[in-house]
């Protein structure tokens, strides 16, 4: 993300700059590329790794997390 040194550290800039970065490659390059039709199980998906950065995760892991967002998917 080279282009945050150039914003600097206004309050909402950054953030709505990788906001955006965020957006132009899950939904315009991962989503189009591979004609992902279930956009929200992806961000789902992606919100979990996220927050699990660092963590040792599963499949298992992974299926019981979506469960709990009322995603039924089999490991």
């Amino acid at each position: 993300m080279p282009f945050l040194s150039n914003i600097g550290l206004q309050e909402d800039l950054p953030y709505e700059y990788l906001r955006d970065v965020y957006s132009t490659i899950l939904l315009k390059d991962v989503v189009a590329r591979e004609n992902i039709r279930n956009v929200s199980f992806l961000e789902n998906l992606v919100t979990y790794l996220a927050d699990n950065t660092g963590s040792f995760f599963s499949a298992s892991n992974i299926s019981k997390y979506l469960k709990s967002q009322r995603v039924d998917i089999s490991p």
